[in-house]
């Protein structure tokens, strides 16, 4: 936003919010932040989780498991903690 260019960036945003209409709003604002700075206000709040993926990293919020399921927790983690550079 503050060069006045559109995104140059590819990613997917997936946000879980109490209506669509902030989903839809938390999903822009992530895409325009960036995964780091993204997931960092996504996590500030109780009521969101969300889910990003860019051409170099996959993310998501501390709740976003509890949405998946049981066959997906495992492999889901283990790839976004390959991706942080953590342990599942």
């Amino acid at each position: 936003p503050h060069t006045g260019l559109g995104l140059t960036d590819r990613s997917s945003v997936t946000i879980i919010a109490p209506s669509g209409m902030q989903a839809d709003a938390w999903a822009s604002a992530v895409s325009v932040l960036g995964p780091k700075r993204g997931l960092e206000k996504i996590n500030q709040h109780a009521k969101l989780d969300g889910f990003i993926i860019t051409e170099d990293t996959t993310v998501s919020s501390n709740g976003w498991e509890k949405y998946l399921h049981s066959n997906l927790k495992k492999s889901v983690s283990r790839n976004v903690s390959q991706q942080q550079g953590t342990k599942p």
